[in-house]
């Protein structure tokens, strides 16, 4: 009884009888593979507590599928008292978006505090930054309205937010603070674009954070 074919003979004369299918399998593999590594990537900057995050609620969900046909949608201001998972959602539509796989995917996200700490005299103001903020196809920032208020405070975020009005590229916010109330820390003028530019998105209930463990 002659020894068996090994492995590589019995792949190559599988390829010659039937190329197509082992082609496809390949072309699929590396699909996969490559689909796996643009998630990864994407994904590298959620901070731990929310890699987890599931995107549950409904109006979320449908605005993120509104977002996916025409990235010039209304953008979202997501409000509602302490602790009641405003970052979260803000989160969990950054993942639903880069789990979609879009061909282009430019979100930029970023703490309100942070930011303004880089565009500070003497902090990483470089124009580069400015202008990735002012062109991303969704900025998401978090805690608009934590910031003290300044003239300064709203000439930045002036020159952030009026670029992305003019081009009509949506913003997504988290805020504390009633609607109403933004202006007093954010300005006049960035409040009444961020009111035209986005639709509210309330998020009730207590505090999860206050919530005991099950």
């Amino acid at each position: 009884m002659s020894d068996p074919a090994p492995l590589t003979e019995i792949l190559d004369r599988m390829q010659r009888h039937h190329p197509a299918p082992l082609a496809r399998d390949a072309v699929a593999a590396q699909e996969t593979e490559e689909r796996a590594a643009r998630l990864a990537e994407r994904l590298k900057d959620v901070p731990a507590r929310y890699a987890g995050a599931e995107l549950e609620h409904p109006e979320a969900h449908a605005w993120v599928t509104r977002y996916l046909m025409d990235e010039r949608v209304d953008g979202l201001l997501i409000t509602g008292p302490v602790g009641t998972g405003k970052t979260h959602l803000m989160w969990a539509i950054y993942r639903a978006i880069a789990e979609a796989d879009p061909e282009r995917f430019g979100v930029v996200s970023a703490k309100i505090v942070q930011l303004l700490s880089r565009l500070r005299p003497g902090g990483d103001e470089s124009h580069d930054y400015v202008s990735r903020l002012c062109r991303a196809p969704l900025l998401m920032l978090d805690d608009i309205g934590a910031q003290k208020g300044s003239e300064w405070v709203s000439e930045r975020l002036y020159e952030i937010v009026d670029a992305r009005y003019e081009a009509k590229r949506p913003i997504i916010c988290t805020t504390n603070r009633k609607p109403d109330k933004l202006a007093e820390t954010a300005g006049e003028r960035v409040a009444s674009r961020l009111m035209e530019m986005c639709r509210p998105l309330p998020v009730l209930g207590g505090d999860r954070r206050l919530e005991p463990v099950r």
